[in-house]
């Protein structure tokens, strides 16, 4: 059908695409939307960013650190090919992990909580406030890294603007991929690994990675993961990949 450029797999549209109109179906499949977020006066917030340039087009994704909730389990790892990857259990062990060389990609699929707003992994809470640079770059030199943060309710809301997705942001990673919707624990992972599989892609080499985004979208969509339209990204849409 035409949301996914061909012809989609099971549950894709419903029983009958016809009668469906999906908004994000529109933009999500067919656009590249740059998502930020300014903060407000109120907020006395001073924001520095992570920007591509002449000197640094392309994002850092020399390595991989996974941490998820207790809500995903291994055989949802092993399902989605994520299981071999370096996993960590808690935040502690996740900032020596990010100290290390070849930590450029961080996939976090946390359970979270709104009051107060916290992100669960292995069953450790953590506040919103305490998503500091050590939780992100592991405070060392090289390229900002990437962070995958599929989950429940990880982005923003109109009650909660700045959301997950944009603290990490402000701690200092390039780009944060995350879902304005809830996903659920045996979906996070599936959706996790094809954008993974995406950005390395070496057929993908020097592709923005707004462009990337948006045929993952396709992609998944078409494969009969219709979740894959909340997917999206804060930070500048011009990192290479």
């Amino acid at each position: 059908v035409w949301e996914a450029g061909g012809d989609c797999g099971p549950g894709c549209g419903g029983d009958d695409p016809a009668s469906v109109v999906c908004p994000a179906a529109f933009f999500g499949v067919d656009r590249v939307v740059e998502r930020h977020f300014v903060p407000t006066q109120q907020e006395d917030a001073l924001v520095s960013m992570a920007v591509p340039d002449a000197d640094r087009p392309a994002l850092g994704l020399d390595g991989t650190v996974v941490a998820a909730s207790s809500l995903v389990t291994k055989a949802e790892l092993r399902a989605a090919g994520l299981e071999g990857l370096r996993r960590v259990r808690t935040w502690a062990s996740l900032g020596r992990a990010l100290a290390d060389p070849g930590a450029g990609l961080l996939i976090l699929m946390p359970h979270t909580t709104p009051d107060p707003p916290t992100l669960e992994v292995s069953s450790e809470p953590l506040h919103r406030s305490l998503i500091v640079p050590g939780l992100v770059t592991g405070e060392r030199a090289g390229p900002p890294p990437v962070v995958v943060l599929f989950g429940c309710d990880t982005a923003g809301s109109a009650d909660d603007p700045v959301g997950f997705a944009t603290r990490f942001l402000w701690a200092g990673a390039a780009v944060v991929f995350a879902s304005f919707t809830l996903l659920r624990a045996n979906v996070a992972p599936l959706l996790a690994s094809r954008l993974v599989a995406a950005l390395r892609d070496p057929a993908r080499k020097g592709q923005p990675v707004g462009q990337v985004l948006r045929d993952v979208r396709r992609e998944a969509l078409r494969a009969g993961l219709p979740a894959a339209l909340a997917l999206t990204a804060y930070g500048d849409a011009d990192w290479e990949v």
